[in-house]
C-alpha cells in the first residue's frame, strides 16, 4: 500500500461552538477541556496553521461565555521551536495564563497530558490535531509530529482515539486536521461567503442539538482510508466547508426532528464528493489520483455520538454489554509478550491475558489501573473505565530503557570528561557589550567536555606523534610565529607539566583535538558547561568573584595548575580565568540577535568545519578569560576572538565529543 497523506480539515467545526454564546439549555453545566496540537514545525503548512490556531483559540474564548474552558496548545513554531501554553477563559477573559518555551512539541506529551486528564462526567474533551499525516503500509493512521528530523515521532491515530474514549466525559470530540494536497485554482463559492453571515445565527438551533443534546465520542475524517484530501484557499477543507455549510442545517434534518449526528455526516459527505467533482487539479495530483484510483473524496466515520436518552440515528455499539453479568472480561497482550500484568497493584499474570474477569463490586462500569512490567523497557501505567458484561482489549507496546549515560569517561588522550546534560539555558547578558545581547533561549544536546583545560603535558604527547606540530615543523599559516614560545625545542618549561598550553593556534588545537578523537566546543556548548548548571549567574559559581575563586587580574601573574581551584556544578576547573579556551564558531558580533534555539553555531555545521579546519581563515570565538584579564572578562556570558593563527600567553582550549 503506498503511503497517503490524510487531510482531516474539521477546523470549523470547532469554530462553530462560538454558536453557543447566547443558546439556553436544560442540560447539565459542564466545562471543556481542549487540547490543541498545532505542528507548524514543516515552513509548507506553518501559515496556514498559524491561521487555525488563532481561530481556534478565537472561538474557544468566545465558548467560555457559555461555559469554563481549560485551554492546552501545544505549538510547535518552526523546525526548532515550540511552546506550551495553558489557560482558563471565563467569560471571555483568560485566566492564570502560563507559557512554557521548548523545542519542537512530541507524541509522548499529548499521552502524558491525557493520562493526567481527570474530567468530570459532564464534561467535554477536545484534542485537535493540526499537522502532517499518514498511512502506513500496515494501514495505521500515524500523526507525524516531526517528518522530516524524526519519522519515527508519530501516534497511532487508532491507539489515541481509543485513549480518548477511555474518559469519563460525556462528550468525547477526537477531530485531526492532517496536511493537506492543494487544488492549483481555488473555486469561487460566493454562497459559502454568504452563509457565514446570514445562515449561522439560523443554524445555533441545530447546533444546540448537535453540542448540548448528544453524548458518547465523536470521530471523524475527511477521506476514507487511502484517500488524498484537499482543500483551497478559498474555501478551506472541501470535508470543513461541506460539514458547516450543509451538515449543519435545516436541509440535513430529514426527519424533523432534531439534527442527529448521523442526519449531519451523511449530509456533509454528499458535499465533499461535490466538491471533490469540481476541483480542478495540477498535472502531476492528476496523475497520482489515477495511480490511485481515486475518483472521489468520501469523508469517514469511526464514531458518532448518540442522543442523550438513546435515540438521534447515533452509532449503535458493535458488542452490546451483557447487563446481567457481574463482572469485566479483559484481554491483554504486549509487545513484548511475556510481560507482568497489574491491576490495582495486585499482579495477576504475563501477557498475554486472556478472558481475565474481573469483579464489577456491584456497578456498571469500573476505573481500573493496570501496570504492565517487562526487564529492559519502562513501566507502561494507563487507567481505564470497564464495562460489565463488555469484553476489554488493549495492547501495550512498551519502550526500550534508554542505556545510562556515563557521567564521566576517559577520552583517548587519558582526560577525564565530565557529561553535560542535555537542555535549555539562558545565554547571553545584559551586562556586557552588544555581542553577548540579547538573553536568548538555547537547547543544547548533551555531550562530554573536558574537566580540566590540555595540560603542556598533554600536548607534548600529541607533538611526540605528530611531528609536522611541533614547534620546529609547523606550517607557517597555521600560527603567527610565537607558536609554543616558552617551548625549548620540543620541551615544554620545567615545572609547568600540569599548566594549561600556551602559545596554541587555533589551528594547533583543533589537530589536537581530532587527534584525541574529540572536538573544540561549540560556543554554545562551553557556555552551557561554564554555567554549571546555575542560570542568570554571571560565574560558573555566582555573582561575585575573589582570587580564591580563579586565577585572573594578574592576581598570579600566570597561569596556574589546571583543576586548582574549585570545579562548578557540572565537575568542570577554570571555566573562568586560567586562560582563553578556543571554540569551534566562526565569530560573528551580531549571531545572538538570530541565532538558532536548538544547538546554533556560526560558520558551518560541526561536521564541515571540522573537516575543512586548515582552510578556516576567519576570527574564531575563545571564551573564560585568562589569568591577565579583570573580573568583568572572565564572566560566562564574555566573547572573545581572534584570527585562526594567533597564539598569546594567555590562550589556550579544552575538549568536547558529543554523547555516542
Amino acid at each position: 500500500m503506498k503511503i497517503k497523506h490524510i487531510y482531516t480539515p474539521l477546523i470549523l467545526l470547532i469554530l462553530t461552538l462560538s454558536g453557543l454564546c447566547g443558546i439556553t439549555t436544560t442540560a447539565e453545566a459542564q466545562d471543556v477541556h481542549a487540547l490543541l496540537i498545532i505542528l507548524g514545525n514543516d515552513r509548507v503548512i506553518a501559515e496556514s496553521v498559524a491561521k487555525n490556531e488563532q481561530k481556534m483559540v478565537n472561538m474557544l474564548r468566545q465558548l467560555s461565555y457559555h461555559c469554563n474552558v481549560h485551554l492546552t496548545l501545544m505549538y510547535s513554531k518552526s523546525s526548532h521551536e515550540g511552546t506550551v501554553a495553558e489557560k482558563t477563559f471565563i467569560n471571555g477573559r483568560s485566566e492564570k495564563p502560563t507559557t512554557q518555551e521548548q523545542d519542537i512539541i512530541e507524541a509522548k506529551q499529548v499521552v502524558e497530558w491525557l493520562e493526567k486528564l481527570r474530567p468530570r462526567p459532564e464534561d467535554t474533551v477536545l484534542i485537535y490535531f493540526n499537522g502532517h499525516g499518514k498511512i502506513d503500509p500496515l494501514g495505521a493512521h500515524n500523526l507525524l509530529f516531526n517528518p522530516g528530523i524524526s519519522p519515527e515521532d508519530n501516534l497511532d491515530r487508532g491507539k489515541l482515539s481509543d485513549r480518548l474514549n477511555q474518559k469519563s466525559a460525556r462528550l468525547r470530540m477526537f477531530i485531526t486536521d492532517t496536511c493537506s494536497n492543494y487544488v492549483s485554482e481555488d473555486l469561487s463559492d460566493d454562497t459559502f461567503a454568504r452563509y457565514s453571515v446570514e445562515v449561522r445565527a439560523k443554524a445555533r438551533a441545530y447546533l444546540q442539538d448537535l453540542f448540548l443534546e448528544h453524548e458518547g465520542f465523536l470521530d471523524i475524517t475527511a477521506a476514507s482510508p487511502g484517500q488524498f484530501a484537499f482543500a483551497n484557499s478559498d474555501l478551506g477543507g472541501h470535508f470543513t466547508s461541506a460539514l458547516i455549510s450543509q451538515g449543519f442545517t435545516e436541509d440535513a434534518d430529514t426527519d424533523r426532528n432534531g439534527l442527529s449526528w448521523q442526519e449531519a455526516f451523511e449530509k456533509t459527505k454528499v458535499q465533499t464528493e461535490e466538491l471533490y467533482r469540481q476541483a480542478r487539479f495540477k498535472p502531476q495530483m492528476q496523475r497520482d489520483l489515477e495511480a490511485n484510483g481515486q475518483d472521489t473524496q468520501e469523508p469517514y466515520q469511526y464514531s458518532l455520538p448518540t442522543r442523550i436518552g438513546g435515540s438521534g440515528g447515533g452509532s449503535a455499539p458493535t458488542q452490546p454489554p451483557d447487563t446481567t453479568a457481574s463482572t469485566a472480561i479483559l484481554n491483554f497482550t504486549s509487545v513484548p509478550t511475556g510481560a507482568t500484568v497489574s491491576i490495582d497493584n495486585a499482579i495477576v499474570g504475563k501477557t498475554p491475558l486472556t478472558n481475565y474477569e474481573i469483579e464489577m463490586d456491584g456497578g456498571s462500569t469500573k476505573k481500573i489501573t493496570v501496570t504492565v512490567k517487562a526487564r529492559g523497557y519502562e513501566d507502561s501505567v494507563e487507567t481505564f473505565q470497564v464495562r460489565r458484561g463488555k469484553p476489554f482489549d488493549w495492547e501495550f507496546e512498551l519502550t526500550k530503557k534508554a542505556p545510562e549515560i556515563p557521567k564521566t569517561i576517559i577520552g583517548q588522550d587519558s582526560a577525564e570528561m565530565a557529561l553535560i546534560p542535555a537542555g535549555e539555558f539562558q545565554m547571553g547578558s545584559n551586562d556586557g557589550g552588544s555581542s553577548e545581547k540579547p538573553v536568548h533561549t538555547v537547547y543544547v544536546d548533551a555531550f562530554y567536555m573536558d574537566k580540566y583545560e590540555v595540560t603542556n603535558a598533554q600536548y607534548k604527547k600529541f607533538v611526540d606523534a605528530n611531528p609536522e606540530w611541533r614547534k620546529d615543523r609547523i606550517a607557517d599559516r597555521f600560527h603567527d610565529s610565537d607558536y609554543l614560545k616558552y617551548w625549548n625545542r620540543n620541551n615544554y618549561p620545567s615545572g609547568k607539566a600540569d599548566h594549561p598550553v600556551v602559545y596554541v593556534s587555533w589551528y594547533a588545537a583543533m589537530a589536537y583535538s581530532q587527534w584525541a578523537g574529540k572536538r573544540l566546543p561549540t560556543e554554545a556548548e562551553w557556555e552551557k558547561a561554564a554555567r554549571g548548571g546555575l542560570a542568570g549567574k554571571k560565574y560558573p559559581w555566582g555573582d561575585t568573584i575573589n582570587a580564591s575563586k580563579a586565577n585572573y587580574d594578574r592576581n598570579v601573574n600566570d597561569t596556574t595548575p589546571v583543576g586548582q581551584y574549585a570545579p562548578n556544578g557540572y565537575g568542570l576547573h577554570d571555566m573562568a580565568g586560567n586562560v582563553w579556551e578556543w571554540c569551534l564558531d566562526r565569530y560573528n558580533q551580531d549571531f545572538y540577535e538570530g541565532s538558532p534555539r536548538r544547538n546554533p553555531i556560526f560558520g558551518g555545521s560541526i561536521q564541515s568545519i571540522t573537516d575543512n579546519y586548515t582552510n578556516n581563515k576567519y576570527h574564531r570565538v575563545l571564551r573564560g578569560g585568562s589569568w591577565y584579564y579583570n573580573a568583568a572578562n572572565v564572566r560566562c556570558a564574555r566573547r572573545g576572538s581572534d584570527t585562526p593563527s594567533y597564539t598569546y600567553d594567555g590562550n589556550g582550549f579544552r575538549c568536547a565529543r558529543a554523547v555516542e
